[in-house]
């Protein structure tokens, strides 16, 4: 399966799903976010990721393991 196989079920993650898709804790997902590998956006006070942003995170870090 590749990354093109993969369907988003929403329009918007929480951190916490993003967290859970990726595999990663929080210190991980927010390096990702300062490192402007993964778009976010905020409403309210939340923080929300978009699917275009996973996508790109799991792009890179399986470019970077095949390294």
């Amino acid at each position: 399966m590749s990354i093109q196989d993969f369907r988003h079920t929403k329009p918007r993650y929480s951190i916490q799903e993003t967290m859970d898709i990726l595999g990663c804790g929080r210190a991980r997902a927010y390096e990702y976010i300062n490192n402007g590998l993964l778009e976010v956006y905020k409403v309210g006070g939340r923080t929300y990721a978009t699917p275009e942003g996973i996508n790109q995170v799991i792009e890179h870090d399986y470019k970077e393991a095949q390294k």
